[in-house]
Parts: C-alpha cells; sequence; structure tokens
C-alpha cells in the first residue's frame, strides 16, 4: 500500500512538472496566413509568452535587405539566443514565420530539448491560389495599389512567382517533418484556427 501510494505520489508530481514546462511553439505558413494574428492571440493568453517575430530582428538591421544572405542567417542566429534564454527563464515562446528551411526547424527543436521544453511545430496550411490571393489583399489593405510593397523582397523577386515558390517550399517542409501538425485555414475563421492550435498544444 505505501509503495502504491508513493508511486501515485511521484506521479502527480511529475504531471504538475510537465504542466509547467515551457513550449516552443512554430506556426509555419504562407504570408497573410494568419500567423502573425494567432500569434499574438496567444500571447495575449499567456502571461510572459514572447511573441517572437524573427524578421522584426532582420528589419532592425542597418542594409538589411542589401546584406542578404548574410543578415538573413544572423536574424536566425539571434532568434535562437533569445528563444533559448526565454526558454530557459520557464516562459513559452510563439514564432509566426515562413520557415523554408529543416535545419532552421531542426535548431528550433534542439533548443526546447535543451531547455526541457516542448516544441510543437505546426503548418497554418492553405492552397497556392489563396495564398496569393491573401498576400494581395494584405497588401493593398496596408495601402499598396496593386498588393506589393515597391521595393519589398516578393515584389522583386517576382510578385506570384514569388508567393508560388514560397508556397512549395513550406509544402516540401511540412511534408518532411514527421512531427508537423497540418491545420487547413479557412480565411476569417480565426478563432477557429486558434481554438484547433490550442488542441495540439495541449495535447503535447
Amino acid at each position: 500500500m505505501k509503495k502504491e501510494k508513493w508511486l501515485e505520489k511521484q506521479e502527480r508530481t511529475k504531471m504538475d512538472k510537465d504542466k509547467n514546462k515551457p513550449k516552443l511553439i512554430v506556426l509555419n505558413g504562407c504570408p497573410g496566413v494568419g500567423k502573425s494574428t494567432l500569434s499574438k492571440k496567444y500571447v495575449d493568453n499567456h502571461p510572459m509568452a514572447l511573441n517572437l517575430d524573427i524578421d522584426t530582428i532582420w528589419f532592425m538591421m542597418g542594409q538589411w535587405q542589401e546584406s542578404r544572405p548574410r543578415s538573413h542567417e544572423q536574424k536566425m542566429r539571434l532568434a535562437y539566443v533569445l528563444a533559448n534564454e526565454h526558454l530557459r527563464c520557464g516562459y513559452d515562446v510563439v514564432i509566426a514565420q515562413h520557415i523554408e528551411k529543416t535545419s532552421y526547424l531542426e535548431t528550433f527543436s534542439n533548443i526546447a530539448k535543451k531547455q526541457h521544453a516542448y516544441f510543437v511545430e505546426i503548418y497554418l496550411k492553405n492552397s497556392a491560389d489563396e495564398a496569393v490571393k491573401r498576400f494581395i489583399e494584405r497588401g493593398k489593405a496596408s495601402g499598396y495599389r496593386n498588393g506589393f510593397r515597391p521595393g519589398g523582397i516578393v515584389d522583386i523577386e517576382g510578385r506570384e512567382s514569388k508567393i508560388l515558390q514560397m508556397h512549395s517550399q513550406v509544402e516540401r517542409v511540412s511534408r518532411s517533418r514527421a512531427n508537423t501538425h497540418v491545420i487547413e485555414v479557412e480565411h476569417g475563421k480565426i478563432e477557429e484556427t486558434y481554438q484547433a492550435i490550442m488542441s495540439r498544444v495541449t495535447r503535447e
């Protein structure tokens, strides 16, 4: 009887510890699919969770666009440092980003493992045509007449063809990652998508 109670207590202790483990959540997907809106919703509901916007780090660098690909690799290095430190302190990290390389995801996964955190990888999926449509709509809402920011990466690298390339990249990465949770996104259904994300997060 004493042994059974001891085992019960140990199991409860383990469950309490697991419940308090921080989470590193990656929301991958094409621009305009809702990643930023959903990551903000998560941090608004989770005290001290960090909404780690990797592109904001990029934009803070002098002549970041002219310095590619060095600036791109540097923004990732800095993102790794921030994610590692925030998890080390026991807080959640959410990354809403179009991630086109499996090596980046593997590094984030290793950081989570090092800090004894849960790693939750989610692909917010829409069709290629929908990705183009949403990107242009978002651009027009921001005041760009044709939907593309003049001089922006998508504008100078092919516009619609660049978005299709980005869609193909994230599809390929998602298929190659065995533990990726795929969520089909319907435009305008933010709450439903958020609940789908939370069901995956709490399952870990």
